[in-house]
């Protein structure tokens, strides 16, 4: 009889062991089944923050120009240009143009590398010729030359502004106006 309780003993443990080992790996998969989409939002989270914090850093760089944009756009600025009264150019004076031209870039710190007239535009009848001018110097000293340019009392409007650099790392800031002439049409004099 002792066998017999022995061989029941070694039975009831096995079975009790069975039972615990179902219990762990139960309660092991509800554990994770439970925790797995917590670790799962806590990765999200990470990967949000750490977004967030480049973002922060990105901005943080960019701030301060941010914050002079916003301060220019709120600032008003007094018209500093004294224009003159406008009036046309007469037909003969445009040749004296080029020498305008580099007087002002000579006064700027810059060179007159181009001068070119559009003969298409400057047909009997015509009240406006367009102008080519090219100036060669430091970046800084381009903006005084167009504040000069448009200072002249022949200056009507701007067409184009184009400032490049060449190979050589020389600046260009290339213009293209409209100058007021006279219209010298014969037929509006005759009549």
């Amino acid at each position: 009889m002792a066998k017999k309780e022995k061989k029941n003993t070694g039975k009831l443990s096995s079975t009790t062991f069975s039972l615990i080992v179902i219990c762990i790996v139960g309660v092991l998969a509800v554990a994770l089944g439970l925790l797995y989409p917590k670790v799962k939002n806590i990765q999200n989270i990470k990967a949000d923050w750490l977004a967030n914090t480049i973002r922060l850093e990105e901005q943080k760089r960019f701030y301060p120009a941010y914050a002079q944009a916003c301060n220019l756009a709120d600032t008003q600025f007094a018209n500093l240009l004294p224009l003159p009264e406008r009036k046309a150019i007469a037909r003969e004076e445009i040749s004296g143009l080029g020498e305008v031209f580099k007087q002002i870039a000579e006064k700027e710190g810059v060179a007159l590398s181009e001068n070119r007239m559009d003969t298409e535009s400057f047909k009997t009848g015509a009240e406006l010729i367009s102008m080519n001018i090219t100036y060669k110097g430091e970046f800084l000293h381009f903006r005084p030359c167009l504040i000069e340019l448009i200072k002249l009392p022949c200056f009507n409007s701007l067409e184009n502004v184009e400032i490049r650099t060449d190979r050589d790392n020389v600046r260009y800031c290339s213009i293209r106006c409209k100058i007021a002439i006279e219209n010298n049409d014969v037929s509006k004099n005759q009549g």
